[in-house]
């Protein structure tokens, strides 16, 4: 009897809650002194971008620490959300060939590094003309990039789409095309001599 009921407590499936509660909870309380989001913001997050932030993200080092058991656990009490595929909405043109280069290159339009364009703009003139919704991705830490005419952005940590860098029209907003990295896009977009460069949070640089 005794082997039967210790055999039964070991193929016992670990608890996602307790295991958050145990070594995750201390950041993600209220008043904790850190930005960490709450537990309702991780519920809202879908399995696959709490996996890919645990795997290759911002939770990389804590996620490292905790065994396979405790991780798929802690994915399954948190990733919550509906996985909601954002469809592409594809070019009918061929991407322009990037010649003058006149745009927004890299941290800065200029050398100066001013970070503004140098006009003045009416915010309450303003209208949304275009959205793009990074599929699977929770956010975009990179710079992007504007550079005649087509927009170079990249996505951040959450999802297995992390780590794709889009190029899409700056006017419509359709997409030219797409590239996937090993990691979530962490660096500046830049462009030299036609090819874009920038880097991943696996320390991998990119020339394409």
């Amino acid at each position: 009897m005794l082997a039967v009921v210790v055999a039964m407590f070991a193929a016992a499936p670990t608890d996602g809650a307790i295991v958050f509660a145990s070594k995750c909870q201390f950041c993600h309380k209220p008043e904790s002194g850190t930005r960490a989001p709450l537990l309702p913001a991780l519920q809202s997050l879908t399995a696959t971008a709490v996996r890919a932030s645990l795997a290759t993200g911002s939770m990389k080092e804590q996620g490292a620490a905790l065994s396979n058991e405790e991780r798929e656990a802690v994915i399954a009490f948190l990733g919550k959300g509906v996985e909601i595929a954002a469809p592409a909405v594809a070019c009918a043109a061929a991407m322009p060939k990037l010649g003058k280069l006149a745009g927004w290159q890299g941290w800065s339009a200029s050398l100066g590094n001013t970070r503004h364009v140098g006009r003045t703009l009416d915010p309450t003139k303003l209208k949304l003309r275009w959205a793009f919704g990074y599929p699977q991705s929770g956010m975009a830490i990179s710079q992007p990039a504007v550079v005649d005419g087509v927009l170079f952005v990249g996505s951040g940590v959450g999802g297995e789409k992390a780590g794709v860098v889009y190029a899409l029209d700056a006017a419509m907003g359709c997409e030219y095309w797409r590239f996937a990295a090993d990691a979530a896009v962490r660096t500046a977009l830049s462009i030299h001599e036609g090819i874009l460069i920038f880097g991943d949070t696996k320390a991998n640089v990119y020339g394409v």
